[in-house]
């Protein structure tokens, strides 16, 4: 349904499936699979990452401008879902496009991968911008982030409720600090960050 109307060298239309094909399975390391079926939790086929990166090139062969991904790294381990992570990272190189992930505790390395993050709190948005400076944002308004907390833990950390945080804040922010929801929103439509974010739109 994808096809081109318009092809290179007035290929056919089953050459360039073949051709789009290799191409995506050369990239993400499947090509030695193409006689093997994919399995389930059931029926023995393809290894966890591998049907992972087979969900993504049946994506990519949609050739579409936006793609989401919601917990795409359930069930699988720490390297693999690292891997995974990267095989995203290079599509949207390889094709220019944007991916829209939601992962649930990323590592440092997924997390280095990512240029924006979201930061929600009670389905309201908190931060918006680029990830490497997420947490200096939130280091400014007073919170501490211990060094063996990763980037994706501290920003899950900031938005518990202020009783329940397990992070310290740094003397003489405690009167200032958010303390709720209202709090952060207040802060972050008042910020150079909110502002930089709807000019980028």
């Amino acid at each position: 349904c994808k096809l081109p109307r318009t092809r290179v060298d007035q290929i056919s239309k089953q050459e360039y499936v073949d051709t789009m094909r290799d191409l995506w399975c050369t990239v993400f390391g499947l090509r030695h699979t193409y006689k093997t079926i994919v399995g389930s939790g059931v029926v023995r086929g393809v290894s966890g990452g591998e049907r992972k990166r087979v969900s993504l090139v049946e994506a990519l062969g949609m050739s579409a401008s936006i793609y989401c991904w919601d917990n795409a790294t359930l069930g699988l381990d720490a390297s693999s879902a690292l891997e995974f992570a990267q095989a995203i990272r290079t599509a949207t190189n390889m094709t220019n496009t944007t991916a829209i992930i939601c992962v649930y505790q990323a590592g440092q390395k997924i997390y280095d991968l990512m240029d924006k993050v979201s930061v929600l709190y009670n389905g309201q948005q908190i931060y918006y911008g680029p990830a490497d400076e997420a947490c200096e944002y939130f280091i400014n308004m007073g919170f501490i982030k211990p060094n063996r907390m990763t980037s994706a833990e501290f920003l899950t950390s900031v938005t518990l409720d202020f009783e329940n945080k397990n992070l310290d804040c740094l003397p003489g922010y405690e009167a200032t600090i958010p303390k709720n929801v209202d709090d952060f929103i207040a802060y972050w439509k008042a910020s150079p960050q909110y502002q930089a974010a709807l000019e980028s739109f």
